[in-house]
């Protein structure tokens, strides 16, 4: 059951098609509103559920961001260290401080709402989707 609808931002699917050629995708999302299998319906109705490989939905794992739970469930399931990911979030205490706090990489996106990207701690801030690969390009590795 879908009880709200995200809205996807411009952009979403040139994006996703760029980033999906060079690195592994994931999803990590608290389910606050809508459920993982809800959240996984909306993203194959709007196309976008096949650039992902792996999927975090809070309600399936039993924790939510910031928890080091979720960041190492996507590793596993990418087969990827910790350290070798960068998180994309718009909440700084979510989406980066859970991040740093195991050595992973991690982006502020700024395009809907800024939350205070003028103190993030984050590697890098994105304020259009579209430039993501190239800020995730530029982040040391």
């Amino acid at each position: 059951e879908v009880r709200i609808a995200p809205d996807f931002v411009a952009g979403v699917h040139y994006t996703l098609q760029v980033l999906c050629q060079e690195y592994k995708l994931g999803i990590i999302s608290d389910t606050i509103h809508t459920h993982g299998r809800g959240l996984r319906h909306l993203m194959a109705q709007a196309g976008i559920l096949p650039y992902f490989r792996y999927y975090v939905f809070s309600d399936e794992v039993g924790a939510s961001k910031p928890s080091p739970v979720v960041f190492y469930q996507a590793a596993m399931g990418l087969d990827v260290a910790p350290t070798q990911m960068v998180h994309i979030g718009d909440r700084e205490s979510n989406d980066i401080d859970g991040p740093l706090n195991l050595g992973m990489k991690a982006i502020l996106f700024t395009g809907l709402v800024d939350r205070g990207s003028q103190h993030t701690q984050a590697h890098a801030v994105c304020r259009n989707f579209v430039d993501l690969p190239q800020i995730v390009r530029r982040i040391p590795q």
